[in-house]
């Protein structure tokens, strides 16, 4: 009660930093999941005052989301989705006097057309995603868009997300290719006319509900893309653990 009602906005931003630390502490020392510390992360990040609830934004993906990401290890990923569905579900109860209320509701909108009606629902699809898939040879040739997104970060998509696309057009000749990512890419990529860029803003500095608005954007750019595709026609998604889909969706 004193955390989420005082106006001190370093000591809540410090708090939110602790809490940071004793989730991942207990989570690696322990191997337990201290979902109270996220909640208390959740009430700063739910406030009305703008300010305070963007305190929040390190200590979410600094503190938590970006080291259990960056392992690269199954069961951290797993984690980080248990964290992030539990903050989607808080931010979806936003109240109607709430700043951000109308963006929230289209959000809202948008999980539940997709069946992601609550926080188990969000956890069952990350499962379902999380499952290694075995491709079908035969389909290849159906296959007409390939999307890839940016790793945000010139050096990690230099690195890896240069070699996804060769890898890409060779598996799909016939699929285009499209990278979805910062305005940097149409000059790191500008001699490659068989890449089409998408151009999207990853603001490092913007709030963490702004950047799960991000996954609308993302959305409205994939459906414009496909909506001309054949009924026998396919597209596919390649993650290279990028920032954009590091919001739990």
């Amino acid at each position: 009660y004193l955390i989420v009602t005082t106006q001190d906005a370093a000591r809540t931003r410090q708090v939110a930093w602790e809490a940071a630390r004793v989730f991942m502490e207990r989570y690696r020392q322990q191997n337990q999941l201290f979902m109270e510390m996220v909640d208390l992360i959740s009430d700063i990040l739910t406030l009305p005052n703008e300010e305070l609830a963007g305190t929040v934004t390190g200590p979410i993906f600094g503190g938590i989301i970006e080291p259990l990401s960056d392992t690269y290890d199954p069961m951290d990923r797993q984690v980080s989705e248990i964290v992030l569905a539990r903050l989607i579900t808080r931010i979806r109860t936003l109240p109607n006097e709430h700043p951000l209320y109308k963006q929230v509701f289209a959000f809202n909108a948008e999980l539940v057309a997709l069946g992601l009606s609550d926080e188990a629902a969000l956890l069952e699809r990350a499962n379902a995603v999380r499952q290694p898939k075995i491709f079908d040879a035969s389909a290849i040739g159906s296959v007409r868009k390939v999307f890839l997104f940016s790793r945000v970060t010139i050096g990690a998509d230099i690195v890896l997300t240069s070699q996804a696309i060769e890898k890409m057009l060779r598996c799909f000749p016939k699929a285009e290719i499209f990278l979805i990512g910062p305005s940097f890419l149409k000059e790191l990529f500008k001699g490659a006319s068989f890449i089409k860029i998408r151009e999207l803003r990853f603001d490092r500095r913007g709030g963490v509900i702004g950047r799960f608005f991000t996954w609308l954007k993302v959305l409205n750019i994939i459906r414009n893309e496909i909506k001309n595709l054949g009924p026998d026609e396919d597209f596919l998604f390649v993650d290279l653990n990028s920032r954009f889909l590091q919001t739990g969706m």
